[in-house]
């Protein structure tokens, strides 16, 4: 149990400074193409957000494996394996929602 808190605090405290680093750089460099034309900005942007998609995205995808592994590794009955595939269906569009979300912040109209 001591390791899954230490797991889980670790977690919260890497997507917050990622969280905190990702949106104040892109605020900022966004601030300083104040007068560039809006497509240079937006290729600026998107260019920025790709390389923070794989550092925001992959970690939580690892972790999501992981811990279904686990789980499927320590269900006894067929019924909690069951569950467990079941439950595997509303975590990855969840997932799919986080992934489109973020790479919809780079988006160029």
């Amino acid at each position: 149990m001591r390791l899954f808190i230490c797991s889980v605090l670790g977690i919260f405290f890497y997507y917050c400074i990622l969280f905190y680093v990702f949106f104040s750089e892109k605020e900022k460099r966004w601030a300083e193409s104040q007068g560039q034309p809006i497509d240079v900005r937006w290729d600026q942007n998107t260019a920025f957000v790709d390389g923070y998609i794989p550092f925001l995205t992959m970690p939580l995808l690892i972790m999501i494996l992981w811990g279904y592994g686990l789980w499927l590794h320590k269900s006894k009955t067929t019924r909690e394996r069951i569950a467990l595939l079941i439950s595997i269906f509303p975590v990855g569009i969840v997932y799919f929602i986080f992934f489109i979300f973020i790479s919809m912040q780079g988006y160029q109209p």
